[in-house]
C-alpha cells in the first residue's frame, strides 16, 4: 500500500503540492510569530485515491503537529520531498494526533490513503511553527546584585513546559501563563550560568520528546564597592574657591563609575571604571559650608556614598581669605600709621614767642645844639 501511494505522489509536481489546501498564519503577537494553522474538511476521497494536505517548504526544527479524524478507516503518513536532491520520502506508522520535527529542507505535505470501497473525508487540525524560547529578564554576560533573580520569557505558545535551572541535569519547572514563563533562579556569588529549556511532548505517550535549550551567563556581585574620600578631611576650612577632593574608590568584581556633587546637586561623573584614586576640583564654590559626596557604582548596580563637609572662603579681606586678608590689614596699618602722623603733627611742643624790642631814643648832637 505505501508504495503505491509513493508512486502516485511522484506523478504530482512538486510545485502543486504546495497549492493544496493552503491557509495564512495568524498575525505575531508579542514579536512572536504563532503557528500556522491548517483546519478544515477534506473533500470526498474516492476509494483506492489519496488526498494530501501541502504544508509547503519548511526548514530543519520546523514543528509539525495535527490531529485528525476520518469517516473511515484510512492510510496515512507525512511525505517530504527534499529540497537538495528532489527525492520524495514517506513517514509511516504516525497517530492521529501526533506531530514530527522537520529535520531537512524539503516539501512537506500529509498524505490520506483511502482503502475502503466507498467516499471518505477527513477533519483535520495541523499547526506548523517554528519553536521560539526568549528570555526577557536577563542579557547575557551583565552582571546581578541579587542571588536570587526572577528569570522570565516567552515561548511561542505550543511548548509543553519550560525548564529553568544552573544544573542542566536538575532543572527545575517554570509557571507557565500562556505564551510567559517565570521561574526564580539560585545562584552563587561569582560567575554562573543558567539554563533554560523549553519541551515538547509531539506524541501523546513521549514517543518524542523535542526540546529547545537556551543558556545565559552572568555575575553575581553583592558585595558594593569600598569608597572614601582621603582629602579635604570633614570639618577643614579652605582659603580660595577651589578645592581639591582626593577618593579611594574600588571593587573586587569590577568598578563601574565614581560620581561627585556638591551640596546635594545634580551627579557628575568622574571617572569610569577605574579603581584607584583620582583628583576632582570643583570651580567656583562660594564662600559658606559645603557637604561633598562621592559615590561609587560597581558593574552590578551597589552603590556607596562617602560624604565630607567643608567651609570656603575665597572674601580676599578675611582673615581667612585666600590673602589672609591683607588687604584688610594695610588698610588697618595705613589708618593707624596716619593717625600717628596727624597726632605728632599736632601734638609737639612750639617754641616761647620772643617780646618786641623797644625803639631807639632820638640822640641830640651838642654841635646841632650849638648851631
Amino acid at each position: 500500500m505505501a508504495d503505491l501511494v509513493m508512486n502516485r505522489l511522484s506523478l504530482i509536481p512538486v510545485c502543486m503540492l504546495m497549492l493544496l489546501v493552503f491557509l495564512p498564519s495568524f498575525a505575531s503577537v508579542s514579536g512572536i510569530t504563532p503557528p500556522t494553522e491548517y483546519i478544515g474538511t477534506s473533500p470526498p476521497i474516492n476509494y483506492a485515491h489519496a488526498w494530501s494536505l501541502g504544508l509547503g517548504a519548511l526548514a530543519p526544527g520546523t514543528v509539525i503537529q495535527w490531529n485528525w479524524s476520518a469517516t473511515d478507516s484510512l492510510s496515512f503518513q507525512l511525505v517530504y520531498t527534499s529540497a537538495v536532491d528532489f527525492q520524495t520520502v514517506g513517514i509511516p506508522g504516525l497517530l492521529m494526533v501526533d506531530g514530527i520535527v522537520a529535520n531537512v529542507n524539503g516539501w512537506y505535505e500529509l498524505n490520506w490513503f483511502n482503502n475502503v470501497p466507498h467516499n471518505v473525508t477527513v477533519n483535520y487540525l495541523v499547526d506548523v511553527y517554528t519553536p521560539v524560547l526568549e528570555i526577557k529578564s536577563i542579557v547575557d554576560e551583565s552582571y546581578l546584585n541579587t542571588r536570587n533573580p526572577v528569570v522570565h520569557g516567552v515561548t511561542e505558545g505550543r511548548a509543553t513546559g519550560v525548564l529553568v535551572g544552573t544544573d542542566p541535569f536538575h532543572l527545575q519547572k517554570a509557571d507557565m501563563s500562556g505564551m510567559n514563563w517565570t521561574r526564580t533562579v539560585a545562584l552563587a556569588e561569582g560567575r554562573n550560568t543558567i539554563f533554560v529549556q523549553s519541551y515538547y511532548w509531539l506524541r501523546p505517550f513521549g514517543a518524542v520528546n523535542f526540546t529547545l535549550t537556551r543558556t545565559v551567563n552572568v555575575t553575581v556581585d553583592t558585595v558594593p564597592p569600598a569608597v572614601s574620600i582621603v582629602s579635604p578631611s570633614s570639618g577643614t576650612s579652605i582659603r580660595g574657591r577651589a578645592v581639591q577632593v582626593y577618593w579611594n574608590c574600588s571593587d573586587a568584581v569590577g568598578l563601574l563609575k565614581v560620581d561627585l556633587r556638591i551640596d546635594n546637586g545634580s551627579w557628575v561623573t568622574v571617572s569610569w571604571g577605574d579603581t584607584l584614586g583620582l583628583g576632582y576640583t570643583p570651580i567656583g564654590l562660594p564662600t559658606g559650608n559645603h557637604v561633598i559626596e562621592v559615590r561609587g557604582t560597581d558593574r552590578a548596580g551597589n552603590q556607596v556614598i562617602a560624604f565630607t563637609t567643608i567651609h570656603t572662603n575665597s572674601n580676599d579681606w578675611s582673615l581667612g581669605g585666600p590673602m589672609y586678608g591683607l588687604p584688610s590689614i594695610g588698610i588697618i596699618l595705613a589708618a593707624i600709621v596716619l593717625s600717628l602722623v596727624t597726632y605728632f603733627a599736632y601734638a609737639r611742643p612750639r617754641p616761647d614767642t620772643q617780646p618786641q624790642p623797644a625803639p631807639a631814643e632820638h640822640v641830640t648832637d651838642s654841635k646841632d645844639e650849638e648851631s
